[in-house]
C-alpha cells in the first residue's frame, strides 16, 4: 500500500491547497527559497512528511494542533488517497475538535466512516500501529542513531512493542501474581495442614471401638439400673405392706377404745316429751305473765270502766274499784306463779337440751365407731392381698448403680470420635487443598517459564532480532559499509542469579544450587534487556546503523505483521555521513525500497545523494509561504 494522492490545505506553511500525484518508488523530498537559492531550511519539507502522520494516526510536533493551522485561517485539512482506494481526512478548525473521516472501498460501492470506528479501520487496513509506525517506517529528523544509542531498557520496550510482546508480559505478569498468590496459600495451607497433623487426636477407628464399648457399658448400667429400680419397688411394695399392717391393727385398737367408751343414749320419744313439756312451760309462763299484767294494770288505777264480761259499761265500777287491795293481793300472787312458770319454762329447757346433747353425741360416737368398723374392713382386705407377700422375709436392698459413670464415659468418647472424625476431614481436605495448590503452582511455574523473558519472550525475540540484525547488515553490506551490527538479548552479569526463569526467587544465600519451585539449575545474573554492539563506534557509525536497523525493522515488521503499508519516511537520515557514505546508503535505500517497499519519501540536501533517487517532490518558499509540486 503507498500514497496516490495528497493534498494539504491551510497546513502550515502551506496555504491554501497543495495537491499531489504520486506513484511508486523513491522520492527525494527538498527545499528552495527564490529570494536565497542557498537556503533549503524551514521552508516546509518536515511539515510535508508531518501531514502523512496526521492524517493516518492524529499526531503532530507542534505544542497543540492548532498551531499547525496555517496563520490568519479558520481552519485545515489533509486528505490521502492510498493505493488500495481507501481515502483518508482529517481536519480541524480552531479551538474546536479534530474531524476524521473515511472512505473505504466495500464491494461495487464505498462506506464511510467517522471517529473511532473509522481510526479503527484505518488502523487494520494500514497494519502499523502509531507507536510501531514512529519506531519502525518514520525516521523522525535527527533520530537517526536513537535505536542504537537508546537506554537497553527503552530499547527492550521498543522491541516488545513490535514484537506485540505485550500479551506474552502480560500473561507471564499474571502468572507471577497468581503463582505468588498461590505460593502464599500453599504455605499457609502447608502449616494448617501441620498444625492439624501435629495435634492429632486417636485414630477415629480405636475412638469407635471405644464408643462400641463404652455403649455396651451404658446398656449394662441400664440393665442393673431396672434391676435396682425393680429390687427397690418390692423392698418398697413390702415396707408399705408392714405399714398397712401396723395401721389395720392400730385401727382395730381404736375400734375397741371406742365401743368402750360409748355414751349414754337417751330414746327419741324421751326427747321429744321433753321438748313438749318445753312448749308447755313457755305457754304456762305467758298465760300467768298476762295475767300478771292485767292485775298489775288494776292495781295501778287504770280500769276503764269497760266490763271485760259484757264488753261494755261496767255496772259496778265501783265494787270493782273497792276491791283493789284483792286485786293487789291476786297480782302478787300472779306474779308468784309467773316466776315459777318461767322456772319451769328453764329446767325443762335444760332438760331438753341435755337429752338432745347426749343424743347428738352418741349418734357422733357411733359415727366415729362406723368409720374404724369401715377403715378396719378396708384394711384387712388390704392385708389378705398383702398375706402373700408378707409369708416371705422383707427382699434385701442393693446398693446403687452407678449409671451417671458410663454415660459420662460414653459421651466423652463419642465427644472425641466426634473431634477425632472432624479433625481427619479436616486434615483430608488441607491435604487436598495442599496437593491442589501444589498441582496448580507447579503449572503456573511452568508457565511462567514458557511465557517469561527466559522463554517464549527470550524465544520470539531472539529469531525476530536475528532477522533484523541480518537485514541491517545486509543493507550496509549493499551500500558498501564497511560496518556490522550485533543484537545481543540479555547479559550475564556478577553473581548468581537472583529470579529463575520461572518467576521464583532464589534464597538470598548464594549456595542454593537450584530453584525450590522448578528444580532447574541455578545460573548466572541476567539482565534480559537488548544490546547493540558495533564494530566501529561512530557519530557516522551510530547513524548508519541506526538507519539500517530501523529499515530492517520495519521491513520485518512489514512482513511479521502482514500488513499492508508499504511506505517509509526518512527525515534527513545523511546528516553524519561523509561523503563516501552519503551516496552509497542512498543507493542501498533505493534498492531496499525495491525488494520491500513500494514508496519512499527521504528528505536530503547535498547534490551526491539526491542523484540517486528517480524522483523529486520540490518546496517552493516565498516568503511566509510555500508550494509544494511533484517533478
Amino acid at each position: 500500500m503507498n500514497i496516490t494522492g495528497l493534498r494539504l490545505t491551510n497546513f502550515g506553511r502551506f496555504r491554501g491547497d497543495q495537491e499531489l500525484l504520486l506513484t511508486g518508488g523513491v522520492y527525494a523530498v527538498v527545499a528552495g527559497d527564490a529570494a536565497d537559492p542557498r537556503r533549503s531550511n524551514w521552508l516546509g519539507k518536515t511539515t510535508l512528511l508531518a501531514s502523512i502522520r496526521w492524517a493516518l494516526h492524529g499526531e503532530l510536533p507542534w505544542a497543540t494542533i492548532d498551531d499547525a493551522i496555517s496563520r490568519g485561517e479558520r481552519e485545515m485539512a489533509v486528505d490521502v488517497e492510498l493505493g488500495d482506494g481507501t481515502f483518508v481526512s482529517r481536519s480541524k478548525s480552531r479551538g474546536k475538535s479534530a474531524v476524521l473521516r473515511v472512505v473505504v472501498p466495500d464491494g461495487a460501492g464505498e462506506r464511510e466512516l467517522f471517529g473511532v470506528p473509522a481510526q479503527d479501520e484505518l488502523d487494520a487496513r494500514v497494519g502499523f500501529s502509531a507507536a510501531d509506525f514512529a519506531a519502525t517506517v518514520w525516521l523522525e529528523q535527527k533520530a537517526a542513531s536513537r535505536f542504537v544509542v537508546a537506554r537497553p531498557a527503552d530499547r527492550t520496550a521498543m522491541v516488545a512493542e513490535w514484537l506485540a510482546l505485550a500479551p506474552l508480559q502480560a500473561a507471564a505478569e499474571a502468572v507471577q501474581r497468581d503463582l505468588a498468590a498461590l505460593e502464599a496459600k500453599l504455605i499457609r495451607e502447608t502449616a494448617t495442614l501441620a498444625s492439624v497433623t501435629a495435634g492429632d487426636p486417636d485414630p477415629p477407628e480405636e475412638l469407635r471401638a471405644e464408643v462400641a464399648r463404652c455403649e455396651q457399658d451404658v446398656r449394662a448400667a441400664g440393665e442393673m439400673a431396672d434391676a435396682w429400680t425393680a429390687r427397690a419397688r418390692e423392698i418398697d411394695a413390702y415396707d408399705r405392706a408392714v405399714e398397712r399392717r401396723g395401721r389395720l391393727e392400730a385401727a382395730r385398737r381404736e375400734l375397741v377404745e371406742a365401743e368402750r367408751e360409748a355414751p349414754e343414749e337417751d330414746a327419741a320419744e324421751v326427747v321429744s316429751a321433753a321438748e313438749a313439756a318445753v312448749v308447755v312451760a313457755k305457754r304456762n309462763r305467758e298465760e300467768s305473765r298476762r295475767e300478771a299484767e292485767r292485775l298489775r294494770g288494776l292495781t295501778a288505777g287504770k280500769f276503764d270502766g269497760r266490763c271485760p264480761v259484757i264488753c261494755g259499761e261496767c255496772p259496778v265500777p265501783d265494787q270493782i274499784l273497792g276491791e283493789k287491795a284483792k286485786i293487789q293481793e291476786a297480782w302478787e300472787a300472779a306474779e308468784a306463779r309467773v316466776m315459777a312458770a318461767s322456772e319451769v319454762a328453764r329446767t325443762a329447757e335444760t332438760t331438753a337440751r341435755g337429752m338432745l346433747q347426749r343424743r347428738q353425741a352418741w349418734a357422733a360416737w357411733r359415727n366415729r365407731v362406723q368409720r374404724l368398723m369401715d377403715r378396719v374392713r378396708d384394711l384387712e382386705e388390704e392385708g389378705r392381698r398383702d398375706g402373700t407377700f408378707l409369708s416371705s422375709p422383707r427382699p434385701d436392698p442393693w446398693d446403687p448403680v452407678d449409671v451417671a459413670g458410663p454415660a459420662a464415659a460414653l459421651a466423652t468418647s463419642r465427644e472425641r470420635l466426634r473431634r477425632a472424625e472432624a479433625a481427619a476431614g479436616l486434615r483430608e481436605k488441607s491435604q487436598a487443598e495442599v496437593d491442589r495448590l501444589a498441582s496448580e503452582a507447579k503449572v503456573h511455574r511452568i508457565a511462567a517459564r514458557i511465557l517469561g523473558r527466559g522463554g517464549a519472550q527470550r524465544r520470539i525475540s531472539q529469531e525476530a532480532l536475528g532477522r533484523i540484525e541480518s537485514g541491517a547488515n545486509r543493507l550496509l553490506a549493499g551500500a558498501g559499509v564497511e560496518l556490522t551490527v550485533r543484537l545481543v538479548f540479555g547479559r550475564e552479569l556478577q553473581g548468581p542469579a537472583e529470579v529463575c526463569d520461572c518467576g521464583r526467587a532464589f534464597p538470598k544465600t548464594a549456595t542454593a544450587r537450584a530453584c525450590e519451585g522448578c528444580g532447574e539449575p541455578r545460573g548466572r545474573k541476567r539482565d534480559d534487556k537488548l544490546y547493540v554492539e558495533l564494530s566501529d563506534r561512530s557519530g557516522a557509525a551510530e547513524d548508519l546503523a541506526g538507519v539500517a536497523l530501523q529499515v530492517a525493522a520495519a521491513r520485518w515488521l512489514r512482513a511479521a505483521r502482514g500488513a499492508a503499508w508499504g511506505v517509509l519516511a526518512l527525515d534527513e537520515p545523511f546528516g553524519a555521513l561523509d561523503a563516501a557514505h552519503r551516496p552509497a546508503l542512498a543507493r542501498a535505500l533505493l534498492s531496499l525500497v525495491r525488494e520491500g517497499f513500494e514508496q519512499a519519501f527521504v528528505i536530503a540536501h547535498s547534490s551526491d545523494t539526491l542523484e540517486a533517487f528517480p524522483h523529486r517532490i520540490v518546496i517552493r518558499s516565498s516568503g511566509a509561504w510555500s508550494t509544494v509540486s511533484v517533478e
